[in-house]
């Protein structure tokens, strides 16, 4: 009987350390072939420069490096640090101080010249909204102005 009792408790011991047990408090340790996670955030199609510009009244927002900057010839600027945006379905949308920018692909127009942009634009600051479009800036160096 003895034996049998010192060949058990080793082995209730191991299965007690299981993370796989069901009434194990502790987590579940991911499978060996589990996807291991970097810590590194995914490719979005928001990331890097964009610039947006509208129409009456005129405003141009740059969203570069590390800043939003709301530009327009009747108030004074507005700058605030750049966020990650946040993904609503197709949009993005960045929120920072006084400005919340919503950027969503789409064919746009500025209505003034003959750029095509490849973005909708809207941009709130303060109780003003203003209406434009968008698009990186190499994609419209590469236009006529």
């Amino acid at each position: 009987m003895r034996l049998y009792i010192a060949a058990i408790i080793p082995v209730l011991g191991l299965a007690a350390c299981d993370p796989r047990a069901h009434d194990s408090p502790g987590e579940a340790t991911p499978p060996a072939d589990a996807p291991a996670e970097t810590g590194v955030r995914t490719a979005s199609p928001f990331d890097g420069d964009f610039k947006l510009v509208g129409p009456e009244p005129f405003w141009g927002l740059d969203i570069k490096g590390d800043q939003l900057l709301l530009r327009r010839p009747d108030a004074p600027d507005i700058v605030a640090p750049r966020t990650d945006p946040v993904i609503d379905g197709p949009s993005a949308v960045w929120t920072s101080g006084a400005l919340n920018v919503r950027l969503t692909p789409g064919a746009c127009s500025d209505g003034m010249s003959d750029r095509r942009y490849a973005y909708t634009a809207t941009v709130k600051a303060g109780g003003v909204s203003l209406n434009g479009c968008g698009d990186r800036p190499e994609a419209l160096a590469a236009q006529p102005g």
